[in-house]
């Protein structure tokens, strides 16, 4: 009989799940397939077990247990003196074995898996104790095993694991090594040895030293590999574990790169048998007892409900778990109980953390937190690891009093937090950093700093290769920003002046801190020298004059240096933050430009902001942001929060919302969720305490209650929902029930409610279809759609939507019905075709869509996008497929939050989002407005008409789309041709210069079909398409005068067409012949007189085509690129031509006295891919050129050199080849990708600014990032 009933709810819930399949109609007994059924039949059962142990008396207690043993390992992995609580891994032990059998002699094995997965276990409490008893002969063990890590110094750490090995790791040498390897077994009494590197991605994120890294990597190697001639079976064996995360940096290395193809074993997740295992055979060994349902507990909260289900995150979890509950235990038995006590499986880790940070004095949590963001490595990519310190570099920063310090590392050694061995501290595990929230937060804080000191590191150890060459010490600007980020990490102005260098040095390995000494003694050396020449020429006034001058140049020198130190840091701080925080990347940009408005690498990151959300934050509440709504004007905006209030927001200027009035207060617990009628008249609210809340909001600034506090059903309310008339509310509840409230007499002051009931779990959203049609989504894992045109008497339509495999959090329409989409807390959504109602069906395979739950989901007014907001701190945006149901996601993700975000809501004209936060922050979104879903395939080339108000675009897809485009270059749909797609291939289209015309083709060739595009929403063919004798080309061109076609004749020749006529097209003259290879594009030039083509053969072929009967050839000058030519661009005078090649860069060519084209001396390079389409702007002076490499890049070609890059990409947000273009007359470019997006970005530094500074709030030092930003970098919108 299970103890609680919740021991047993998620074994009845997949259970229940299973059976339901298997009956088509009720089930064979009432109440089979209802939760609260089964805990009413369990009530009475445990009423009558209680009964029979009153009268049998007590249960006797559980046994006493052995003392001094300790059956889980927490964190810590287990070594060989564990072997006996070793479980889950019997299988894979054994073909682990027999891999690093087989690979005797013959190199290295890698065991390779994700962190946490229990790869140092694997081997040294299963490989180790199998292979030390392998065929013992004459009292000697084949094998002895020699365990360590590398560290920051793997020779030296080699070198302590086996001392043989001494005189060899600077030279090394197979023969040497062999025989070093061979003494080492002889002396632990041996027939050979088992080297096991643990962690050797400490490699890559410890050693610095790359010559170090290729000599330990050298020895390794010597050590598993049999010599000509030698006996494999008498070589060492030599295993190591590494993290899957670096598999890319160790395949540049050979060594790794060839075991990693022949002799890897990657350790799996443990499925469901083997984390059982793990929980039950420990305490079975020693005879503590498991709570009946305390294992199925575990495995639910786990996720891992089924056989053949695991995770690569269950065993550290897991095995903390379990250690505190062995701590907390009572008596030989763990419990139910005991387990809530601990926080559960996933706040465990965190809680023991978190209460051995709350037992320290104040003293030492200032030290706690110093010397815990110095044990973690950040990158880049936001994957921290930790790292060994030693104790005196984690005291340097904040204290020299190493008493205290070892005592708070002692208290969290005992927490099971840190290590400790010898002098050196590392974390217990890289499971503390994802799940301790507090760890996350100072990390963030310090991740400027951290990587500065990272960075000085580095340098140092490229100063000790190059024998300390006095070149590479630091000046004095950046000694300066060492010491300005000291000052501003110091509590106080004295701690300040007390630090500085010396502070900053004190924190860093020995080496390092050597380097900053010499940098200083340099620069003071420097200064003394300065000022001794000075005093030896202060007699002469002359002399005097002169030296003064040195000093301004000396001064205005180190100023320099000091303010490109600066402006480098905030260029590199940027680039990290794009992904993750692409708001505070934005602002920090625009510091960058406005602290070097000259420099070209600061004005291209600025650009490339324009395709970036980014955000405003509005503070005022103080717990999360459990629920947000717009009102349908879009004019005002509500916020609910755990700190139990909800609050209005004028939201008529986006760029300045303000509070409107006092917040709305009155539940015990907090608010759930906000939501308002269609005509704005009504805001309601649901609380976690199960109360409803209903204003009248017709004076925004004074909200009226109509009802306040009204409980209608036990547990808490969740997401509310009005109708779309505004005349029903639903509520849905904590017990699987939803309250349907009649609010169509709000004055009345009555609000008649009914019970709709039909999940066995808690619901957690509704969605309107229409005023009659309500979707539920629930814990018990099934979405359910009803008919609730008579809400007193709701009926199910269809059978429910189930196969979700965690709690379904959220479920929303699209705005025409025919679309339903369902989240859930395994970050995935599932699409489904909501056509006919009554036989709603998935559409396609569930998208991951997040790492963590999804709790809201939300389609945009026009319902081609769907918005989705996780606990794993993002909100995404995915384009809907209008035909196949799709989903595409929009990049970037909405991020920079700070955790998980529950809430969110589109504006009624979806250019902006709101999300509410666990920061407690509501954010404010402005998407960009040039990024337009078009397709889920990749595109061809853009094509404009001459005024640039109408844009055609296709591509790998059956559709060829029109777009109007307004004077500030924002993009609406105009129309669609439904087009077969070639198989393999992709449609082009081409506008004509007016805009009447479009023509389209295809790949593959064939035939080329004029379309009357007057009216864009409804294209008209024309006449019967031109039949071609192309294959492979689809190049099409219009004369400026739109009286002449330029199209393919066969792949080798091009045809001019006379289309004054365009329903009857007439051939001119013979086709133009001259290139030897495929035919890949045409331009006509700007005054109409010339044709130029360009081929997979690498040259340009030219006519003068002023009578497009009789085209004349024109010379083209030797040169040009060493690959095919895949695009043309005339300049606006057509004086110049660029071409875009298969050779990866760009070229300029002159006009010549002859009419035809010379090519420049030096070509533009910068992209690593093939360059597919270029195109200049509408002044001449630039370039725009788009590549295979993801990336869209930004030329400057005014002057007679062959043109430069200007600063980096604009975008590596797409993939693909980019087909590029800028809309006429304009500085805008227009782009599509291999993503099936077309982006604008605005080359206006101007407009950027004013995108950004009204979009963000002021970039500040004590804002959430809690970055370190020079003064001169601050207040960039203040001087916009």
């Amino acid at each position: 009989m299970p103890a609680t009933f919740e021991s047993v709810r998620p074994v009845l819930a997949v259970l229940i799940r299973m059976a339901r399949p298997l009956h088509g109609g009720p089930p064979p007994t009432d109440g089979l397939f209802s939760m609260r059924q089964w805990e009413t039949w369990w009530r009475s059962a445990n009423a009558v077990q209680q009964g029979r142990a009153t009268g049998a008396g007590t249960e006797s207690s559980a046994p006493a247990l052995p003392a001094g043993v300790r059956p889980y390992r927490g964190l810590a992995p287990y070594r060989e003196k564990d072997e006996r609580l070793f479980f889950g891994r019997r299988h894979s032990v054994s073909a682990l074995v027999g891999a690093v059998l087989s690979a005797q002699g013959q190199g290295l094995v890698v065991v390779t898996g994700a962190s946490g997965v229990g790869k140092s276990s694997f081997v040294q409490a299963g490989l180790i104790p199998e292979l030390r008893g392998h065929d013992r002969e004459g009292g000697r063990a084949t094998f002895a095993p020699v365990v360590f890590t590398p560290g920051a110094h793997p020779l030296a750490a080699l070198v302590t694991a086996v001392p043989e090995l001494g005189d060899w790791v600077e030279e090394p040498d197979h023969q040497h090594i062999e025989s070093a390897l061979a003494r080492a077994a002889v002396r632990m009494q041996a027939n050979q040895l088992l080297l096991v590197v643990d962690q050797i991605e400490e490699l890559f994120t410890q050693c610095a030293d790359p010559g170090e890294r290729a000599r330990f990597l050298t020895i390794l190697d010597f050590a598993a590999t049999a010599r000509a001639g030698a006996e494999p079976s008498e070589t060492a064996s030599v295993v190591a574990t590494m993290r899957s995360d670096f598999y890319a940096q160790a395949l540049a290395y050979p060594v790794l790169a060839r075991a990693l193809e022949q002799r890897s074993k990657a350790v799996s997740p443990l499925l469901r048998e083997d984390v059982v295992e793990v929980i039950t055979q420990p305490a079975r060994m020693i005879g503590l007892k498991l709570e009946p349902g305390l294992v199925d507990l575990i495995l639910n909260d786990l996720g891992v409900l089924t056989a053949g289900e695991g995770s690569g995150t269950v065993l550290p979890l897991v095995s903390h778990l379990l250690d505190t509950m062995w701590e907390r235990r009572r008596g030989g038995q763990l419990t139910i109980a005991n387990y809530r006590a601990t926080g559960g499986v996933l706040g465990s880790i965190a809680a023991a953390a978190e209460r051995a940070w709350e037992q320290l004095d104040e003293q030492g949590r200032v030290l706690a937190r110093a010397m815990m963001v110095h044990l973690v490595y950040v990158t880049s990519t936001g994957t921290d690891v930790k790292i060994r310190r030693t104790l005196s570099q984690l005291v340097a920063f904040e204290s020299n009093d190493t008493g205290a310090a070892r005592r708070v590392i002692d208290h969290f050694v005992n927490a099971r937090v840190l290590v400790v061995d010898g002098d050196d501290v590392e974390l217990i595990h890289d499971a503390v950093i994802d799940t301790w929230p507090r760890l996350k937060t100072w990390i963030q804080e310090d991740r400027s700093y951290s990587a500065l000191r990272q960075q000085v590191e580095t340098d140092a150890v490229h100063w000790e290769h190059a024998d300390r060459n006095h070149s590479l010490l630091y000046h004095r600007g950046r000694l300066d920003l060492l010491a300005e980020h000291a000052a501003n990490r110091a509590d106080s102005a004295a701690a300040a002046e007390a630090g500085g260098i010396a502070a900053v040095a004190a924190s860093l390995t020995p080496a390092a801190e050597d380097f900053l000494e010499s940098s200083e003694r340099q620069v003071r050396r420097q200064a003394w020298m300065q000022r001794t020449v000075m005093a030896a020429l202060a007699f002469s006034t002359v002399v005097a004059i002169v030296m003064g001058a040195m000093a301004l140049g000396a001064k205005s020198r180190a100023e320099n240096e000091r303010s490109t130190a600066q402006f480098q840091q905030v260029v590199a701080l940027a680039d990290a933050l794009r992904d993750t925080d692409p708001t505070t990347a934005a602002q920090l940009s625009l510091a960058a430009w406005q602290m070097r408005p000259d420099n070209a690498d600061a004005f291209t990151r600025l650009v490339a902001t324009e395709n970036t959300p980014i955000s405003r934050a509005l503070p005022g509440h103080a717990g999360p942001i459990y629920g947000v709504a717009i009102s349908s004007d879009g004019r005002t905006l509500a916020t609910a929060s755990d700190d139990r209030s909800v609050r209005l927001w004028d939201f008529t200027d986006r760029s300045a919302p303000v509070q409107l009035g006092a917040e709305l207060t009155g539940p015990e617990q907090y608010m759930s969720s906000v939501s308002f009628s269609r005509d704005g008249r009504l805001l309601a609210a649901g609380s976690g305490d199960g109360t409803m809340w209903i204003w009248d909001v017709s004076d925004r600034a004074a909200p009226r209650p109509l009802v306040s506090g009204l409980r209608t059903a036990p547990g808490a309310v969740h997401n509310v929902r009005f109708s779309p008339d505004g005349r029903l509310l639903a509520a849905p509840h904590d017990d699987g029930t939803v309250t349907l409230f009649d609010t169509s007499a709000p004055d009345s002051g009555q609000f008649p409610a009914w019970t709709l009931r039909g999940h066995s779990g808690a619901v957690r959203t509704v969605s309107f279809r229409d005023n009659a049609v309500l979707a539920t989504s629930s814990d018990d894992r099934t979405v359910k759609v009803w008919d609730i045109a008579d809400p007193a008497k709701p009926v199910q339509l269809g059978a429910e939507l189930s196969g979700f495999d965690d709690v379904v959090h959220s479920v929303a329409f699209s705005p025409d019905g025919r679309n339903l989409a369902a989240s859930s807390d395994d970050g995935l959504i599932r699409m489904f075709d909501a056509t006919d109602i009554a036989a709603i069906r998935p559409v396609g395979a569930p998208v991951q869509a997040h790492t963590g739950g999804i709790w809201t989901i939300a389609f945009a007014a026009d319902g081609g996008t769907l918005a989705s907001a996780s606990w794993d701190g993002t909100t995404k945006l995915w384009s809907v497929d209008p035909s196949t149901r799709t989903l595409h996601e929009l990049r970037p993700a909405l991020s920079g939050n700070g955790g998980g975000v529950p809430a969110l809501a589109l504006s009624p004209d979806g250019g902006t989002i709101i999300t509410g936060g666990q920061d407690s922050l509501v954010r404010v979104w402005t998407l960009p407005g040039g990024t337009v879903p078009v397709s889920d395939s990749s595109m061809t080339l853009p094509s404009m008409n001459r005024d640039g108000s109408l844009l055609a675009t296709a591509g790998y897809d059956s559709a060829v789309r029109l777009w109007s485009v307004d004077r500030h270059g924002q993009i609406e749909r105009a129309g669609t041709i439904d087009v077969p797609r070639p198989l393999g291939g992709a449609n082009v289209a081409v506008l004509s210069p007016d805009g009447r015309v479009l023509a389209t083709t295809q790949t593959a060739g064939g035939r080329v079909q004029l379309w009357d595009v007057q009216n864009p929403a409804r294209p008209v063919p024309m006449g019967p398409p031109i039949a071609t004798a192309t294959r492979f080309t689809w190049e099409m061109a219009f004369s400026p005068d739109g009286r002449t076609l330029a199209i393919g004749d066969d792949d080798f020749r091009v045809a001019l067409w006379n289309i004054q006529d365009p329903y009857a097209p007439v051939l001119r003259g013979p086709s133009l012949p001259g290139p030897h290879n495929l035919v890949r594009s045409a331009v006509f030039s700007p005054s109409g007189d010339v044709l130029v083509v360009a081929s997979a053969d690498g040259e340009i072929h030219a006519w003068d085509v002023t009578d497009p009967s009789v085209p004349q050839s024109r010379p083209v000058g030797e040169g040009g690129h060493d690959g095919g030519v895949n695009s043309l661009s005339f300049s606006p005078d057509g004086s110049t031509l660029v071409t875009a090649s298969d050779d990866h860069t760009l070229l300029l060519w002159d006009r010549n006295a002859e009419g035809g084209f010379n090519p420049r001396g030096t070509a533009m390079s910068g992209h690593t891919g093939t360059v597919y389409s270029v195109a200049f702007s509408a002044d001449g002076t630039h370039v725009v050129s788009g590549s295979d490499d993801g990336s869209v890049r930004l030329w400057s070609v005014d002057g007679d050199n062959g043109g430069e890059a200007v600063g980096g990409p604009l975008t590596t947000i797409g993939t693909g080849r980019w087909q590029v273009n800028f809309l006429p007359h304009s500085s805008i470019v227009v782009a599509g990708g291999g993503d099936g997006v077309l982006r604008t970005w605005r080359l206006d530094a101007d407009a950027v600014t004013e995108r950004i500074c009204s979009a963000t709030s002021e970039l500040t030092q004590d804002r959430p990032a809690h970055f370190e930003m020079p003064e001169s970098g601050r207040g960039a919108c203040a001087t916009s």
